[in-house]
């Protein structure tokens, strides 16, 4: 008699990245990382072990990744995957990726009305990895790049006066200038960098 495959939704699929397609095997997955009839699929390197991994459906038969869960609420996932993932990519209402710097590892939660639905794993190429950081930097600084180079004088005529008094010391905060007015020293007490 063939063997019942063993149930998905009390595994952590965190707990499947490497595994062998063998060992998938005993899951039901077939060599292409399909598992008929199932919410969850993998992606096999060229060694034959699991490198990625995708989970959507219903939450009381998908597994979790790093504890995330179907119809889990955004602030809740993204706690859970902060602990050894550390760079967050925030796309609001839609979604949001986590990443471990180390090894440009990437969880990405999709999101329906606040509510995890789809989770995605893989590790970034150093392109993405160095794409998302660009993302990331633009949305964290007046003027991004200042630290590499010489900003235009279209640049600068772009921004109101309060953008440029902002600007203007983002410069000398990446440098780690303590600021005395207290407007600026709140605001660069907030960047997360």
């Amino acid at each position: 008699p063939e063997e019942e495959p063993a149930n998905l939704a009390d595994v952590d699929m965190e707990d499947m990245i490497g595994a062998t397609m063998e060992e998938m095997e005993a899951y039901g997955f077939d060599d292409t990382g399909i598992l008929e009839d199932s919410p969850v699929s993998v992606v096999y390197d060229d060694n034959g072990k699991v490198s990625e991994v995708i989970i959507e459906g219903d939450a009381d038969e998908a597994p979790s990744f790093h504890g995330v869960t179907m119809d889990m609420e955004k602030e809740e996932a993204d706690t859970l995957l902060s602990d050894t993932y550390d760079i967050l990519q925030d796309s609001g209402d839609v979604g949001f990726s986590r990443v471990k710097s180390e090894t440009r590892e990437c969880v990405t939660c999709a999101l329906e009305e606040g509510l995890v639905k789809l989770i995605e794993y893989r590790t970034l190429t150093e392109e993405e990895y160095a794409e998302m950081q660009d993302e990331i930097n633009a949305s964290l600084y007046i003027f991004p790049d200042s630290d590499k180079r010489y900003l235009t004088e279209d640049e600068v005529r772009a921004l109101d006066a309060h953008q440029l008094l902002l600007g203007r010391n983002e410069i000398f905060a990446r440098h780690g200038r303590m600021f005395d007015m207290q407007e600026l020293a709140d605001y660069f007490n907030g960047q997360p960098w």
